[in-house]
């Protein structure tokens, strides 16, 4: 959006987290509304593998970027 359209980066970061949230809210509801059925098992290992993968990744990993390629 910053190079092609010329719009503002922070108009563009904000645009992106927007859409990211309304479709991500919207996914969430439409499985519930449908009543889809989950496997709990599997809900289970994904949530705790997304956690442990966040910590590690903010704790471990993003020290050790440089500002440019973390920006990447």
């Amino acid at each position: 959006m910053t190079l092609a359209l010329g719009i503002d980066h922070v108009v563009a970061r904000d645009f992106s987290l927007m859409i990211q949230s309304i479709g991500m809210t919207s996914a969430a509801f439409t499985i519930l509304y449908m009543r889809v059925k989950i496997d709990m098992n599997a809900l289970k290992y994904v949530t705790f593998s997304g956690i442990f993968g966040t910590i590690f990744g903010l704790e471990v990993i993003a020290p050790r970027l440089t500002p440019a390629y973390a920006k990447m």
